[in-house]
């Protein structure tokens, strides 16, 4: 049934635990009022939607919120939505999006939809489309559009993270910083050794305290040592820090220890994950960055802190990278980037772990967290989400190994999952 032009359209939301499916939906279909159906459970839920799509690129709309006072009802949710309907029966052109919401929501929503004059054509889900297919939203009269052919506009991950009430606070660069042949050279040397970033991270722990730099003037580090050329030559040194702040000697000496700790790695495989070439305009690739509570004061710690993400096809990816090759830290480090992943995106992000293991050990993981280990690396981590292991074969195949050519096809393949 054509919609009249001057008839304003109303899209009623039914708001679960993730909002991100409701934010793409109203954003797809451009309403002129949105009402976000919630529950008390998911009320932080609505608020964060509602504010974030407050701030949404080119959307210009009423946004209001309705309360189920029991979501399992399904007398309550008819009551909630009969009210909503009938409160905008004239002058109004109705939308149901059901993609979120419990079962009860979503069954008893669609009926009072169809029982008030709902269409079909106005009646909707979001399907995230799996690994073969793009995001798109399926009308209940078969119609099926994906969010580009909507011209829904691209995700950033900070609106990722203000969905589930968190805020990105980037990581600085303090001149002089590591430089790409500073990444590259850390690369080559521990794929052929990877004994040496258990060097690195031992000496960065045990040599220098996170206290003033001051007191490790009397035994710089010096990367010749260890036959590395680095830009930056031996550090801390007077000449460095003479001039800066203790804040500043601080921050700079540290932005330093990180980086030879480990750090590295989330730069060389963000740096990677861009040589894939699969990233539109306009998609960033984040490494190395801390996740706070929005509200939570600047003096308080980070919820998280991530090595590195980006959001591609409207999905997210969450990549936890450790220098480690033992199977107990490599687990450790799994379920954190499963649950952090969770937290921060919700069921459908898409987590993995980068880590120097070898075959044996990356068996050994991927068994002892699935019954059956994958072909492709994927497994359940106790019904929280896949999670995906590249280990040192994988990294060693992505630099080029042995004369041979780059190849980026298992990082392709994770991001086209």
């Amino acid at each position: 049934m054509p919609v009249q032009t001057d008839v304003k359209r109303l899209l009623a939301l039914l708001v679960g635990g993730n909002p991100l499916p409701n934010y793409l939906s109203a954003l797809a279909l451009r309403p002129d009022k949105i009402v976000l159906v919630h529950s008390p459970q998911t009320q932080r839920a609505a608020e964060n939607l509602q504010r974030t799509l407050t701030n949404a690129p080119d959307l210009r709309t009423e946004i209001e919120l309705a309360c189920v006072p029991d979501a399992a009802s399904a007398a309550e949710v008819r009551q909630t939505l009969k009210r909503l309907m009938g409160s905008h029966s004239r002058g109004w052109h109705i939308l149901l999006n059901y993609t979120g919401g419990t079962k009860v929501m979503a069954a008893s929503a669609a009926r009072v939809f169809y029982e008030n004059g709902g269409n079909s054509a106005d009646a909707s889900y979001l399907d995230d489309g799996g690994p073969d297919a793009s995001p798109r939203l399926r009308f209940d009269n078969g119609e099926v559009r994906t969010l580009s052919e909507l011209q829904t506009p691209p995700l950033a991950l900070e609106t990722v993270l203000n969905l589930h009430g968190c805020r990105l606070q980037r990581s600085t660069r303090k001149e002089p910083a590591p430089t790409p042949e500073d990444i590259n050279e850390i690369a080559r040397k521990v794929l052929s050794e990877p004994s040496l970033a258990g060097c690195l991270h031992g000496q960065m722990k045990e040599a220098f305290p996170k206290e003033d730099p001051q007191r490790c003037l009397e035994t710089p580090f010096d990367p010749q040592a260890l036959d590395l050329q680095l830009s930056i030559g031996k550090f801390p040194t007077e000449e460095q820090i003479g001039g800066l702040s203790r804040q500043e000697r601080e921050s700079w000496f540290q932005q330093w220890r990180r980086f030879l700790s480990g750090c590295w790695l989330e730069d060389w495989v963000a740096s990677r994950i861009r040589e894939t070439g699969l990233l539109s305009e306009g998609c960033e690739v984040v490494s190395g960055f801390y996740v706070f509570r929005q509200g939570a004061g600047e003096s308080r710690p980070p919820q998280s802190e991530i090595d590195v993400a980006l959001v591609r096809n409207y999905r997210s990816y969450f990549i936890s990278c450790t220098t480690a090759a033992d199977k107990a830290t490599c687990k450790q480090k799994l379920f954190e980037i499963a649950v952090r992943s969770r937290q921060l995106a919700g069921d459908l992000a898409r987590p993995a772990l980068v880590c120097l293991a070898d075959g044996g050990t990356l068996t050994d993981l991927r068994a002892e967290m699935d019954d059956e280990p994958s072909p492709t690396g994927a497994f359940r981590v106790r019904g929280l989400m896949s999670v995906h292991v590249f280990g040192l074969e994988d990294l060693r195949t992505w630099a080029g190994w042995q004369g041979a050519p780059p190849n980026l096809e298992s990082l392709k393949k994770w991001l086209e999952s």
